[in-house]
């Protein structure tokens, strides 16, 4: 008896959905304004992609010191070159 309510305890646990947040795109500027803000807002593996202006893809220099904050996070950009 006490098997099977380990057993079942045990599928019940296996079965649930994740706690954590599931890996999104911040987009630089259309969700945030700075790329360091996209950053702070993130988590781990989650994509903080760059664009252009106004979220246009275009050539764009963003003059910032970046801080990861420990988190392990993808910092793409597009390119339309």
């Amino acid at each position: 008896m006490k098997s099977r309510l380990f057993l079942v305890t045990l599928l019940l646990v296996a079965l649930q959905p994740k706690l954590a947040p599931a890996n999104v795109v911040v987009r630089v500027p259309v969700d945030w304004n700075t790329i360091q803000l996209g950053m702070n807002h993130g988590y781990d593996g989650d994509t903080v992609s760059v664009w252009g202006p106004e979220g246009v893809p275009s050539p764009h220099t963003y003059y910032e010191n970046v801080d990861f904050q420990g988190k392990s996070i993808f910092v793409v950009s597009w390119d339309n070159a």
